[in-house]
């Protein structure tokens, strides 16, 4: 994955939790991780981020969030 990645030119970033966190602004309590989530997300608020035990899932979206963020833009 990494190698397909690589010769895609796609930039990858192997940030740590805690570099993460702070730049979307949740904490090691999980359910910041959904309260944000269901912020950015209201059409998925009662669905996708509805239970407790879809933290990992907020947390997955907000990591792409972050990935997204750190990718530098093309001038068009």
């Amino acid at each position: 994955m990494l190698a397909a990645l690589d010769v895609l030119g796609i930039p990858r970033d192997g940030a740590r939790p805690n570099v993460w966190k702070r730049a979307v602004g949740v904490s090691a309590d999980k359910g910041t991780s959904l309260r944000l989530a269901r912020l950015l997300w209201p059409a998925h608020a009662a669905t996708t981020f509805d239970r407790l035990k879809d933290e990992a899932r907020a947390e997955a979206a907000l990591i792409a969030r972050y990935g997204q963020s750190r990718i530098p833009r093309r001038a068009a």
